[in-house]
């Protein structure tokens, strides 16, 4: 396990949060978190370590399917979104999902402290947006 994940996994461990180790190859690892919202049920948040170790990519997949004819006003609302929570940004994958975006610089000395808020935070922003996402997805 790369040093940058090691100590973003203990500092989890030593603050009680549960995480999941999906990926511990040479080349990156990866540690999802799970949070429950008020919205949205559960919130799954990827970190992906490089082996640069000094940086990290927080992502979340899935956030809520886009129907073709929906598309436009989605990536309208999508917009309005980034303008809104300029620390993570939102898109649409090419399988129709609307999934979620931010990177953060890190070293050993702030990962956990970073990665932790960026977490964090992630879910709280797409947790506050998922009622906007839902009420465009399915409106007349």
């Amino acid at each position: 396990m790369l040093s940058v994940t090691q100590y973003f996994v203990d500092s989890l461990i030593e603050r009680g949060l549960k995480c999941i180790i999906e990926d511990t190859s040479d080349e990156r690892n990866v540690v999802r978190l799970n949070f429950n919202g008020k919205n949205y049920a559960q919130i799954s948040v990827f970190l992906y370590f490089s082996k640069e170790e000094k940086y990290a990519e927080i992502r979340c997949f899935g956030i809520c399917r886009v129907s073709e004819e929906k598309r436009q006003e989605v990536l309208e609302l999508l917009n309005t979104l980034n303008l809104k929570y300029r620390w993570l940004k939102f898109y649409i994958d090419t399988k129709g999902m609307v999934c979620s975006a931010a990177d953060a610089m890190i070293g050993t000395d702030t990962v956990a402290q970073i990665c932790t808020e960026y977490a964090m935070r992630s879910a709280r922003i797409i947790d506050e947006a998922y009622p906007d996402l839902m009420k465009t997805q399915w409106s007349n």
